[in-house]
C-alpha cells in the first residue's frame, strides 16, 4: 500500500453511534490509532470490549477508502503519462 500523504481523512456519517458509545479515553486512542493508520500506515493496536467492537468495522473501512483513493491517484497517473 502506497500511503499519501494527504491533508486528511474521511470520516463516515455510519460511525456517529457507535463512536457514541465509547468514553473519552477509548475515543482518543481509538481516534489516534486511526489517524496514525491513515498517515502512516502504522499497524493499529488490539482494542478490546467496546472500543474493540468498533475497530473491527472502521478499520476495514478505512483500508478500502486508501485502496480506492491508491486506485484513483494511479489511474490519473497513468493518464497524465499517455498525454
Amino acid at each position: 500500500m502506497i500511503f499519501i500523504k494527504n491533508k486528511g481523512m474521511l470520516f463516515y456519517y455510519d460511525w456517529i453511534s457507535p463512536f457514541a458509545e465509547l468514553e473519552g479515553e477509548q475515543f482518543k486512542s481509538l481516534v489516534l490509532a486511526m489517524l496514525r493508520y491513515h498517515a502512516y500506515g502504522t499497524k493499529p493496536p488490539v482494542f478490546k470490549g467496546t472500543t474493540g467492537l468498533v475497530a473491527q468495522f472502521v478499520f476495514p473501512q478505512l483500508e478500502r477508502a486508501m485502496q480506492k483513493a491508491d486506485a484513483g491517484r494511479l489511474g490519473g497517473l497513468a493518464s497524465q503519462r499517455k498525454d
